[in-house]
């Protein structure tokens, strides 16, 4: 077995245990570590089983690994107001209401999130004061490990106290990102600048309950969730611009700043991160003239996402959708495209709508048990939308970038850069509502951890199966 393929099963066996520890109850999981120190041993000791024992002890290190860094046990809730010092370090907008996300500076330093009215507006590095009582998340809340907040304030006395208490360059990046919004609500009617905002940036928390409802009916709702897409066009970007005064050498790190630049500033959500790790690898294999392997390159990106925070594993449904996705567009639409027989197709354009069509299909069958546990629905029509609209996504994103741009200079010429732009968000928003009348889905309250793992073995056997007998190679 070569090095690669031992890390990759290393890494596995790493998640596998942050995953174990992280989904059992308290009691079980600390006797968990227990059961694989004996595995380890025994694998040694009895059998010999030195690569039995190497994955039994990567197991271990991610059970303890998720021990040391789960977030704290906060038990002292109380119904008596107090009074909270802290600093904002983000900030979600809704229609009618925002939520804080507080690092407390007094009574003792841990975080809490703060849900008020939707005006004045606070910004990252305000430091307030919130007068109000600390409630616990509920149960089911992943918020409570997601963000590693310890509890919730509703609708306190907030005083605001000073600004400029964050990190400057962050500042920076966040003025950028709301300067970019700006540009768009100027330019552009409201809902096709909300909507023009969550293409581009990923803030998806200004759309209105109905947009938000039909977007989840129509299963459009990856759009708005930052991914390759974006970042593969930010690295076209660099090479366009940049390609004609420097060499292939320099562009490498003009590209890798300009992608974590870009995930900063939209606040590294757990689909961009896993984006621009992937492609910070595929662009060092290619720097180094390696040859990147796609299954080394996706555990890669979720060891370090799970090293920086391993409460995304099992409590981030942005993770999972990100990376569930990624799977099935890696490993299924090969054999979807292999199926439909994609290669004998001559006209380019029937070519790209079967490969739009293939990867919408098979990165919904792989997030489909995702979205019955978590939102209740799974669209089965959601194709037909994805394949008429995701055909002109990046010709939108471009538009953004060039309305952008163009409100540098003069906002007259923004509103002219906005026409084609307004034509085609008015035809997907327009697909959007067309299509969101049809609720043809399947709607479930629960969806038990038995059929999913037994969805999920149906779809890995068919891949595989599939693969052997017409010979497929698939990374």
């Amino acid at each position: 077995m070569a090095l690669y393929q031992k890390a990759f099963w290393v890494v596995i066996f790493f998640l596998i245990g942050v995953v174990l520890v992280s989904a059992l109850p308290l009691d079980v999981s600390v006797a968990f570590p227990l059961l694989i120190s004996a595995i380890f041993i025994l694998g040694i000791a009895l059998f010999g089983r030195y690569q039995l024992a190497l994955c039994a002890l990567a197991m271990l290190c991610g059970a303890f690994y998720y021990h040391l860094r789960a977030p704290i046990a906060f038990e002292d809730f109380s119904s008596k107001t107090s009074e909270y010092v802290g600093v904002v370090e983000k900030v979600k907008l809704y229609p009618d209401a925002q939520t804080l996300t507080v690092a407390v500076e007094k009574p003792e330093g841990f975080i809490i999130q703060i849900s008020t009215q939707r005006y004045p507006n606070y910004g990252y590095g305000d430091r307030i004061v919130a007068v109000g009582s600390l409630v616990p998340f509920e149960k089911d809340d992943s918020r409570l490990l997601r963000n590693r907040a310890v509890g919730l304030i509703r609708f306190p006395k907030i005083s605001f106290v000073e600004g400029g208490q964050g990190s400057r360059f962050r500042a920076a990046l966040f003025g950028l990102r709301d300067r970019i919004a700006q540009s768009f609500s100027r330019s552009l009617p409201p809902e096709s600048a909300t909507f023009m905002t969550g293409l581009t940036l990923g803030k998806s928390a200004a759309f209105s309950d109905t947009l938000r409802e039909e977007m989840k009916i129509t299963g459009t709702t990856h759009l708005v969730a930052l991914s390759g897409t974006n970042v593969t066009i930010i690295v076209k970007g660099v090479i366009l611009l940049f390609g004609f005064w420097f060499s292939r050498r320099a562009l490498f790190p003009l590209t890798i700043i300009a992608i974590t630049l870009f995930v900063l500033m939209t606040g590294a959500e757990a689909s961009v991160v896993r984006a621009a790790i992937m492609a910070g690898i595929v662009l060092l294999a290619e720097r180094t003239g390696r040859v990147h392997v796609t299954y080394c390159a996706i555990a890669a990106a979720a060891f370090i996402m799970v090293v920086a925070n391993p409460s995304l594993l099992v409590f981030d449904i942005g993770f999972q959708l990100s990376f569930f996705a990624l799977l099935g567009i890696v490993y299924l639409q090969p054999v979807l495209n292999h199926l439909i027989r994609i290669k004998k197709v001559k006209r380019p354009l029937l070519v790209a709508i079967l490969r739009i069509a293939t990867a919408s299909l098979a990165a919904q069958l792989a997030v489909f048990p995702i979205s019955l546990i978590y939102f209740g629905f799974a669209s089965l029509i959601s194709i037909i939308p994805n394949v008429l609209i995701v055909l002109f996504i990046p010709a939108t994103m471009f538009c953004g970038l060039l309305i952008f741009l163009a409100n540098l200079l003069s906002s007259y010429l923004a509103l002219l850069f906005a026409l084609p732009a307004r034509l085609l968000l008015g035809y997907e928003l327009g697909v959007i509502h067309f299509f969101a009348r049809f609720k043809v889905g399947i709607s479930t309250e629960s969806f038990p951890l038995s059929l999913v793992v037994l969805y999920y073995a149906l779809v890995a056997f068919f891949i595989v199966r599939t693969t052997r007998r017409e010979h497929l190679v698939i990374e």
